[in-house]
């Protein structure tokens, strides 16, 4: 599954690339840009084993904090959340996430962005298609 988004990753590099040679007129300008791609081609693909970590890491990482989220939400929880159906009705939901703070103030917010995005991109707000 992470060698698919090391190709997708190289895939859209290349649609950048053949993008951005479109909009260059001068050969010596199209050569840079090519140069330049190629470059950074080459050393994502010198570097394919970590690139792939990375997104082995995100994975993991995304994982661990929607465990995180689902536990909390399904805490005993006394505060009730809704959102707006745009028509006067409401219906329920989870938060949209939690933020833990420690005694220094330094903080970490869980966000379950399957509820973020649902909420926002289903609200009419700004970007709701």
């Amino acid at each position: 599954m992470q060698k698919c988004h090391l190709t997708d990753l190289l895939i859209g590099l290349s649609q950048e690339c053949l993008k951005k040679l479109k909009s260059v007129s001068q050969k010596l300008e199209k050569l840079k840009v090519e140069e330049s791609f190629k470059k950074k081609i080459a050393e994502i693909q010198q570097s394919k084993d970590n690139v792939v970590n990375i997104f082995k890491i995100s994975r993991l990482l995304s994982q661990a904090k929607q465990i995180f989220v689902n536990k909390y939400n399904n805490a005993v929880y006394n505060t009730k959340h809704f959102f707006d159906n745009g028509d006067g009705t409401l219906r329920p939901s989870n938060p949209e996430g939690y933020v833990a703070i420690n005694n220094d103030g330094d903080l970490v917010k869980f966000v379950d962005r399957l509820e973020f995005s649902r909420a926002n991109f289903g609200s009419g707000k700004p970007g709701a298609k």
